[in-house]
């Protein structure tokens, strides 16, 4: 049906646009690691550091997360609402207290897989150019992949795509959390309910993450207008 054919073509699209912005910065940044290897190692050293630390996201998620406390206790509920939409792609103007906690608890836990496990797990493997491979790949998921009627043909390969390379991270951040909270609550809040969510990475991250610290995380939210 036409329909189908423009959103194939619209998909299309997206798969391009992902492949030329990710393979050519990964290739040059595998290629620029190779050559420094082979003749200068110590600046191989400080190239592979660089990246690194270009690719972890965790002070800046820190910071934010950090200033919805602050607002909260200082400047109350609207100003809690809008330094939580600063992290989240959900409706916050009619939030109350817990709901802003929630939402920011689960940003902190999700992204401490996407920020930090992801890159250091894509560097450990690929080294540079797994690093910068991730890092692009989940910026452009956080710009394009959205179910919005702009966005759920083009941007369907970006999300796709970085569903496939946070399976392994996601479940390494749930396990580590697991193992450093209470690992009995963990494990069967990742069992039971992980499947409940809509993101397959997001639901074992921000279970066994609840399960770790014993508290009530998920249900539904505002997105785009919708329940």
């Amino acid at each position: 049906t036409p329909a189908a054919l423009h959103r194939f073509a619209v998909r299309s699209q997206g798969v391009i646009a992902l492949l030329l912005l990710i393979i050519p910065p990964g290739l040059l940044a595998g290629y620029l690691w190779y050559l420094l290897l082979e003749k200068m190692p110590l600046l191989a050293l400080g190239f592979g550091a660089l990246t690194l630390y270009w690719s972890i996201g965790w002070r800046s998620l820190a910071e934010h997360v950090q200033a919805v406390g602050t607002a909260l206790q200082q400047q109350g509920l609207p100003a809690g609402r809008e330094a939580v939409q600063r992290i989240v792609s959900r409706e916050c103007d009619t939030m109350d207290e817990s709901q802003v906690v929630r939402a920011s608890l689960e940003t902190l836990l999700e992204n401490t897989s996407d920020a930090v496990i992801g890159p250091l797990f894509w560097f450990v493997l690929l080294g540079p150019a797994g690093a910068i491979l991730y890092r692009l790949s989940n910026t452009l998921d956080a710009m394009w992949g959205y179910r919005t009627p702009r966005f759920s043909s083009f941007g369907w390969a970006a999300a796709r795509w970085d569903d496939l390379i946070n399976l392994l991270p996601a479940r390494l951040t749930a396990l580590a959390f697991a193992l450093t909270g209470n690992t009995r609550s963990a494990l069967h809040s990742w069992r039971h309910y992980a499947r409940l969510w809509s993101s397959p990475n997001g639901g074992p991250v921000i279970c066994a993450g609840s399960g770790a610290l014993q508290v009530s995380l998920g249900g539904g939210a505002i997105y785009h207008g919708q329940w």
